[in-house]
């Protein structure tokens, strides 16, 4: 049996989180498939190979062609391009042309696209369009949804489709607190959120909570990303981190507050988790499902009581470390090894 692995994602700049999944998901599946052929895919006229345990084809192509050529024909046979393959296995929603005969099994993270178009460009909504959703939901065989909530929604979207959804949560990065030491240019105590510049990442309304209490908690907010913000006092803006410099600035945090509007699994209150800091996250989507009672929450709509959860927070030093040994239990729940497993067996429900 051979199996194909959608790698593009690896080498097209896709999302963190997406990118994070695919990293982590995909060496450890093949390794679930030991008597099987693994087969990864990449295309691109320059797109570095990622470094993984079994062969990647690369198909030497510049990858607006290729999209094109997907959206607009049906070609090129993705499956066909490894030579072959029993089952194809995409990490997440790409543009798709497979052989008929080909087993398609898809992860879907979350479907934010189709809730809240409105957080969207007009050009991402094209994108989204020609990705043609319910006709890869319709094509899969099999359908991995990262939480029960994003289940939820691929039922709403598409009920036809609702027998095919197998639901196995993501893993964590295993992440010690005391590899990091305090950064060097931020003060020994603050709060800390991450600012893509995505509008369902919600940093608007958490500036406004933020404003309500700054004189009273005397604490900066340390915003890392490349969302753009007007200045306000107190608030200590940083570009984009690696991997290891994000979790550094996140390790020495008092809090971490994750207002998303809508997410489909949330990785980065399950890093704070790991790395022993207190999460004031969402009442909203996914993330009471995932991070369970370790969270205090809050209505990311309105500021107040964002604000109210924060300097709650600040407060109770008690409370704190209460929600610091919750979550060392609720990351604990998260393993790659075992959503690799999950995915697998939903796989082998196919043979």
């Amino acid at each position: 049996m051979r199996l194909g692995l959608d790698l593009r994602c690896l080498t097209e700049g896709e999302p963190g989180g997406i990118a994070t999944y695919a990293r982590e998901i995909l060496p450890k599946l093949s390794g679930e498939f030991n008597s099987w052929e693994s087969l990864g895919l990449i295309t691109g006229l320059q797109s570095p190979k990622p470094d993984l345990p079994f062969k990647i084809k690369s198909y030497h192509q510049p990858n607006k062609l290729v999209n094109f050529s997907l959206i607009s024909f049906n070609q090129p046979k993705l499956d066909r391009l490894l030579g072959n393959v029993d089952i194809f296995f995409a990490p997440t929603l790409k543009c798709m042309a497979l052989s008929q005969k080909v087993k398609f099994v898809l992860t879907i993270h979350d479907l934010s696209f189709i809730e809240h178009p409105e957080f969207f460009t007009l050009k991402q909504r094209f994108w989204h369009k020609f990705l043609k959703t319910r006709k890869l939901l319709n094509r899969a065989d099999r359908i991995i949804a990262v939480s029960k909530h994003t289940a939820f929604d691929i039922e709403k979207f598409a009920p036809e489709v609702s027998s095919k959804i197998r639901v196995v949560y993501s893993g964590v990065d295993h992440i010690a607190k005391e590899s990091f030491n305090k950064p060097a240019d931020l003060p020994e105590r603050y709060l800390f959120a991450f600012s893509p510049p995505e509008p369902r990442k919600n940093i608007a309304n958490l500036l406004k909570a933020y404003s309500l209490i700054r004189s009273e908690i005397n604490l900066p907010l340390v915003l890392v990303g490349s969302g753009k913000f007007a200045q306000q006092k107190g608030v200590i803006t940083k570009p984009f981190l690696s991997s290891q410099e994000r979790w550094q600035v996140l390790a020495n945090a008092c809090i971490f507050i994750y207002p998303s509007i809508y997410e489909g699994f949330g990785f980065p209150p399950l890093e704070a988790f790991q790395l022993g800091v207190p999460v004031i996250a969402s009442q909203a989507t996914s993330l009471p499902e995932v991070l369970g009672s370790a969270a205090m929450y809050i209505d990311p709509w309105d500021p107040k009581d964002i604000a109210r959860a924060i300097k709650a927070l600040v407060d109770k030093p008690a409370l704190r470390q209460e929600l610091i040994n919750l979550g060392y239990n609720q990351s604990a729940k998260y393993r790659w090894s075992e959503s690799a497993k999950q995915t697998a067996e939903a796989i082998k429900e196919l043979i």
